[in-house]
């Protein structure tokens, strides 16, 4: 294990104590080091609007320049979306079909809120039974069985859904039918 995934998982440890974070910055240094110290300063200080304001706009361009390699999810079009904080990615939006939630806490392991998309089935009786997709309930049981969970602060499950396709003959329990008078 390197200095740097030493201090990594003191940061971990400590995930919501700015010193380690810091700690790491100054040990990564760079422009990867300068975004953690501008956005633990932003979350933490009272600072003046004119500073705040020009700390915002250096952080949007270091996000801008390097927020993707810098995130580690790159090259994984299931994460959709990512948000810095304190330097790290603290939330992930993602198909979790396509990726799995530990490589998520793999890549990213200060992540307290997740949005999680893509967990449906569909099972077609017209074709044999055949099913499409994860079963959501054994996805989403094994997926709060994930060690990782417990740190989470924040989750939003998007469409998580079972659907059935019986034949071409449906009903609507909202349909009432209007009454014909003779």
């Amino acid at each position: 294990m390197s200095r740097e995934d030493d201090l990594l998982a003191a940061c971990v440890a400590a995930p919501e104590d700015d010193a380690p974070r810091l700690v790491w910055a100054d040990a990564v240094g760079g422009e990867r080091g300068e975004l953690v110290v501008i956005q633990c300063r932003l979350a933490r200080e009272d600072l003046p609007p004119a500073e705040a304001g020009a700390l915002l706009r250096r952080a949007d361009e270091l996000i801008a320049a390097h927020g993707k390699p810098w995130s580690g999810f790159a090259d994984t079009p299931a994460v959709r979306k990512i948000l810095f904080r304190r330097g790290f990615v603290e939330a992930v939006v993602a198909n979790v079909v396509e990726i799995r939630l530990p490589a998520i806490f793999e890549i990213a392991p200060l992540v307290t809120t997740l949005e999680l998309k893509g967990i449906t089935q569909v099972i077609d009786h017209r074709n044999r039974g055949e099913r499409l997709g994860p079963d959501p309930i054994v996805f989403l049981a094994e997926m709060f069985d994930q060690p990782a969970f417990e740190r989470l602060r924040g989750l939003g499950i998007d469409g998580a859904a079972l659907y059935e396709i019986i034949g071409d003959d449906e009903w609507d329990n909202d349909y009432a039918p209007t009454s014909c008078s003779s």
